[in-house]
């Protein structure tokens, strides 16, 4: 495992072990999105910190404070992003699962249509096609059946591009103690 640590899109080099980033990567229980033995694994972990009030552990920007905040939302991204993978790797070991079923009932027809033709005393090549009629329509629908269920989130090709909304403020000082009375006591506005 390989943990890539960026504050601003500029790359964090050193003082891993004291970094904020490293401390969410391992308190995530890897385990329960089927990446068992996670240390040993060939993956490498990006995560990009930006802000524009980063708290640095020194001066010299070398890694992030391990401040709880930080921290719970790095690994809240963290295990959303393991969701994702686990969604991920369990369709494809589905449809590899179904692949190697299909191959093998057609792997078994040959032996089976010459038998059955013996038995019902009808052409062996009829029996053969139509065997290998019901298996692909058969693979078909169980492939048809699972990409019933696919969202449009669980494609992992845009995941962090959202851009937040942007907050709009009034700009007279009327709209602004509507929008403070509107909030039932809490200031949603800072005046300076």
């Amino acid at each position: 495992m390989e943990i890539m640590r960026f504050a601003n899109r500029a790359p964090l080099l050193f003082d891993t072990a004291g970094c904020g980033i490293a401390k969410a990567v391992k308190e995530v229980d890897w385990k329960r999105y089927d990446l068992k033995d996670f240390e040993n694994l060939p993956v490498t972990i990006f995560v990009n910190v930006i802000s524009t009030h980063i708290p640095y552990t020194s001066a010299g920007k070398q890694s992030i404070s391990d401040e709880d905040v930080i921290v719970k939302e790095i690994k809240m991204g963290l295990m959303e992003l393991g969701r994702r993978f686990q969604t991920y790797h369990s369709r494809k070991i589905k449809a590899q699962e179904r692949e190697n079923r299909r191959k093998t009932l057609l792997k078994y027809i040959t032996e089976v249509a010459p038998a059955l033709a013996r038995i019902t005393k009808k052409d062996e090549n009829k029996i053969y096609e139509s065997l290998v009629e019901i298996i692909e329509e058969k693979s078909k629908e169980e492939l048809e059946q699972d990409t019933e269920y696919i969202e449009p989130e669980d494609d992992l090709s845009g995941a962090g591009d959202e851009m937040p909304e942007e907050i709009e403020t009034p700009d007279d000082e009327e709209s602004l103690k509507k929008e403070k009375t509107k909030s039932a006591g809490i200031d949603t506005w800072i005046e300076e």
